[in-house]
């Protein structure tokens, strides 16, 4: 069966979260906001961020993000 629209991010992070939690990354857990992961993309004056993305998964050590789009 053939998908007209493709797979959504939040049905590939229920696969993928406890895999790639065991390699090491924090994994957003759900929608809410306590729950959800941003990192600085940009940063402007006296190193300030001036733009964040909310990924789905980020690696402390090795600085990676992931996101499912």
């Amino acid at each position: 069966m053939a998908l007209t629209k493709g797979l959504e991010s939040d049905d590939v992070l229920e696969v993928l979260a406890k895999d790639i939690a065991g390699l090491g990354f924090l994994v957003e857990t759900s929608k809410t906001s306590g729950h959800k992961i941003g990192r600085p993309v940009f940063y402007g004056e006296n190193g300030n961020p001036s733009l964040r993305y909310e990924i789905d998964a980020y690696h402390p050590q090795w600085r990676c993000g992931l996101a499912a789009r």
